[in-house]
């Protein structure tokens, strides 16, 4: 079975490697502090900087749907696609299995997957136990058209 690291460079496996840590980390913050998080956003530049987009409820209400979240970050990166290397977006999800964080990545180079992490928290400890990964091809959202 081939994986989209076969076709990949090292350097877009890199990117989104530490984009997808980088989400699952301030995922796990936010699920340990408050139990929840709000949708966002994590791209590295083109200058290899790396940088997380939070957005405040204010900007869409106080509790505003996951959806138009989404579909606001996906606007953003979208117009700024030529400054950027890498984005990720991500979100809590319900899936087959229970909550999980789902992980959408993307490459300028044309990568684009979709990642679920199972978690369970630990009430009594205030902390997140993160299950095994599930990857599979994503569809192409911010680079569209490029």
């Amino acid at each position: 079975m081939t994986s989209w690291r076969d076709s990949a460079s090292p350097e877009a496996q890199d990117q989104l490697d530490e984009l997808l840590n980088v989400a699952l980390e301030v995922a796990r913050r936010a699920l340990e502090k408050r139990g929840e998080f709000f949708p966002f956003a994590a791209v590295i530049e083109k200058t290899g900087e790396l940088g997380v987009a939070m957005t405040s409820p204010d900007d869409v209400g106080e509790h505003p749907p996951s959806p138009l979240v989404i579909a606001r970050y996906l606007d953003e990166l979208r117009q700024r696609r030529d400054q950027l290397q890498a984005s990720a977006i991500a979100a809590n999800a319900t899936a087959s299995f229970g909550d999980a964080v789902k992980v959408d990545l993307e490459h300028v180079e044309g990568h684009a997957l979709t990642v679920l992490v199972p978690y369970k928290s630990k009430r009594l400890r205030r902390s997140i136990e993160f299950g095994a990964l599930q990857a599979e091809a994503g569809t192409t959202q911010v680079w569209t058209g490029a």
